[in-house]
């Protein structure tokens, strides 16, 4: 038994159809495209960057590669993290939870 197709038959009405109500957000470059010329115009790194970036990252942790300023005083950031964490508990006593805007109320 063989069954029969009906052809499909596409109008001026169905074609003015697709055009009015079809997807205006059509892609118009594939994703690969994207990706080349965001790396050509230095938006996101290439795979030998990430590569490098990767490379300092690792020396970096081992300690091969520490900057001299970060070397020279490491006590000095720590300072400067125990002043802040002193100010801010400072700050939560004198301010305690709830003591904010009262939406105008007296009293």
């Amino acid at each position: 038994q063989s069954t029969w197709v009906r052809p499909i038959m596409i109008s001026k009405r169905d074609i003015e159809q697709l055009r009015v109500f079809g997807d205006p957000n059509r892609p118009t470059v594939t994703i690969e495209e994207w990706a080349e010329m965001q790396m050509a115009r230095g938006a996101i790194p290439t795979a030998e960057q990430t590569h490098e970036a990767m490379r300092q990252a690792a020396l970096h942790a081992a300690g091969l590669g520490a900057d001299d300023a970060a070397a020279a005083d490491p006590d000095e950031v720590s300072d400067a993290d125990a002043l802040k964490a002193r100010k801010w508990d400072d700050w939560k006593d004198d301010n305690p939870r709830g003591s904010g805007n009262t939406m105008g109320r007296i009293g």
